[in-house]
């Protein structure tokens, strides 16, 4: 999920200005990351990262906070083709002696139980 809000103009933030809401700090315990596009150059970089973030590790919602300003600003689509991040990735690979463990216990119980989720 990639959650794109409206926010007040960059040179607002932080003002108290008429509907001006600290979207960023409210979602920050919702979401695995926030984004603030301060200019429009950075937009296509930010949704790509946002796209790679959400569906990388455990997948979940990211968040991009758009300032009036720089929704109403054109500018030059460069959609990055690639992107290089550091982020969570799970080991897929067990450790063969607990495997080969595991593999003799079932095969000596009389009565496997198993209890997934």
């Amino acid at each position: 999920l990639i959650l794109i809000s409206g926010q007040v103009a960059n040179s607002l933030i932080g003002t108290d200005a008429f509907q001006e809401i600290d979207a960023v700090g409210i979602s920050r315990p919702c979401v695995k990351h926030n984004y603030l596009v301060t200019c429009i150059e950075e937009f296509p970089r930010i949704l790509k990262e946002a796209f790679y973030i959400a569906r990388s590790g455990r997948p979940g919602p990211v968040h991009i906070d758009v300032p009036k300003d720089v929704s109403a600003t054109l500018g030059l689509w460069e959609y990055p083709k690639e992107i290089s991040m550091k982020t969570y990735k799970p080991v897929y690979k067990g450790n063969s002696k607990q495997i080969k463990k595991f593999a003799e216990l079932l095969k000596e119980a009389k009565r496997p139980l198993f209890y997934l989720g």
